[in-house]
């Protein structure tokens, strides 16, 4: 798939194909129009260490992963389906 502008992504979330708990994460806090700063301080982790997350550099430990889902209200079967 083209790679997609920032514009178009806020246009329409559902365009990001999700191939990680990153893309998951990404397209839920788009589509809620919150910030990557506002949700890392939400869940008490950098902007850094969010960015990472979601492009696949990193992954959550189980708290913080906890304090997403919780907070996008991604429910832990959604994750399920798609990843396992």
């Amino acid at each position: 798939m083209a790679k997609l502008s920032l514009k178009e992504i806020r246009k329409n979330p559902d365009l990001i194909e999700i191939e990680s708990v990153g893309d998951l994460i990404r397209r839920e806090r788009i589509r809620k129009g919150i910030t990557q700063k506002e949700l890392a301080k939400m869940i008490y982790i950098t902007q850094s260490w969010l960015s990472k997350i979601e492009d696949g550099n990193g992954e959550p430990d189980l708290i913080e992963g906890l304090r997403i889902l919780t907070i996008l209200n991604i429910p832990i079967k959604t994750i399920k389906k798609l990843f396992f």
